[in-house]
């Protein structure tokens, strides 16, 4: 899809390691390693700059050290509302305090990776320099990619820290990261802990290979065979989680670390680049056709010529026309709406002021003369009265049974009710 190069790039505590290649069959890497002092990406990113230049497409693999890893249990909900409720109030479910997270969770289980959004948006800012940044993935899941590269679908990676204060401890089976930990000690220590869980891969790999970490790692796996982590041919294994984020560019978005500020920024690009395509092939198709007749070759090449800046500048208006249209339309919905329903802010405060403690508000939907409010609560059933004691609200009832849910160590009544709101004077 990128006809330029593709950049990988593995942020970790003081180190980055780079890669860049043309092609997802290329054997010819660029590789570079560096250290950065952990704050600002700024010198390393002049560094990248001046040795690789420009890239096509930039990923990010974020390293263990800043990552958040734990299992949450949520309701069986689309992902998108997993992230969200998640989003909401991440101190339920990380050791993090009044901070926003990104996180990333899975269709197959529970694993879900965080990170934190204001240090993920200051390192894609800076990245961007480089070229337009496409991913950003934990590092086991890259790994995961890269191994699967190498011919290893099913491994058990242990790594050593080098400059960070954790070993991670990664277990991949059939291509998939079925249990990541981080384990504040050597390897030795990560070694006990798998031998605790009982590995699938008939070998435990390390990376960066060491003979004290192999030696450390044997020692706690009597029996074991350990050995370094294989690469693509050309390519050293350290660098693995960069190559394995840059073969991710591209493919649908899954287990991604991205805000929803460079989620839209993707989609944005992608849209672009089909447009681009979609007139590229219709040029290309034209001038084949055009061609067929050698006799009208020459004058063909001239129309060919000034269709193609017709087309330049007829596509800018139409588009202008297009956005014109749209904000229009919206517009007048917009105002449509709010001159037949209520404020939806007072409705929401109102709806607030009545809602028990441990009731909580998923979405508030409104129509002329109709609310609609999603959540979760304790006893859903007292909510009914609640409202209908109310001045501000009459004819609550539920749209749908309401379903138990495990959030957290608590159950909850998913509910979702319907009610007219009468605004006061």
């Amino acid at each position: 899809m990128w006809l330029s190069s593709r950049l990988g790039i593995e942020i970790g505590p003081r180190r980055l390691r780079a890669v860049r290649f043309r092609g997802l069959a290329s054997r010819r890497f660029k590789v570079m390693e560096l250290e950065w002092d952990g704050e600002a990406l700024t010198d390393a990113v002049a560094e990248l700059k001046e040795q690789f230049g420009a890239a096509g497409a930039v990923a990010v693999a974020v390293d263990l050290e800043s990552l958040l890893v734990k299992r949450v249990k949520l309701p069986p909900l689309p992902l998108r509302e997993r992230r969200r409720i998640l989003a909401l109030e991440p101190e339920r479910f990380f050791p993090v305090r009044a901070e926003e997270l990104v996180v990333s969770v899975r269709e197959e289980d529970d694993l879900v990776f965080a990170t934190r959004l204001e240090q993920l948006n200051r390192w894609v800012s800076a990245l961007e320099q480089l070229g337009p940044v496409e991913l950003a993935e934990a590092v086991p899941i890259s790994l995961a990619r890269a191994c699967c590269r190498a011919g290893l679908p099913t491994a058990a990676i242990i790594t050593p820290p080098l400059d960070g204060r954790c070993t991670a401890l990664i277990e991949i089976v059939d291509g998939r990261v079925t249990g990541v930990r981080k384990v504040y000690g050597s390897a030795a220590d990560a070694a006990a802990a798998l031998a605790e869980t009982g590995a699938r891969s008939p070998a435990v790999y390390v990376t960066p290979w060491s003979d004290e970490a192999a030696g450390n790692v044997t020692g706690a796996l009597p029996g074991a065979t350990v050995k370094p982590l294989p690469a693509p041919r050309g390519l050293a294994a350290p660098y693995a989680a960069a190559y394995g984020a840059a073969l991710g560019i591209g493919k649908k978005a899954g287990e991604t670390l991205a805000s929803p500020d460079l989620v839209h920024r993707i989609a944005v690009r992608q849209r672009r680049r089909l447009a681009v395509a979609a007139v590229g092939f219709a040029a290309a198709l034209g001038f084949a056709l055009l061609s067929l007749d050698n006799f009208r070759a020459r004058a063909m090449n001239h129309l060919d010529s000034d269709l193609a800046v017709l087309r330049q500048r007829a596509t800018a208006v139409l588009d202008l026309q297009a956005e014109a249209e749209a904000l229009n339309r919206e517009s007048r919905a917009l105002a449509d709406i709010a001159a037949q329903r209520a404020d939806p802010l007072r409705v929401l405060l109102a709806v607030s002021r009545l809602l028990p403690p441990d009731a909580h508000i998923r979405a508030l939907r409104g129509t002329v003369g109709e609310w609609q409010l999603d959540g979760y609560a304790k006893d859903a059933a007292r909510l009914i009265p609640i409202f209908e004691a109310s001045a501000a609200f009459e004819d609550a009832h539920f749209l749908r049974a309401t379903n138990r849910a495990q959030i957290g160590a608590d159950t909850y009544e998913e509910f979702s009710l319907a009610l007219r709101y009468l605004p006061t004077p």
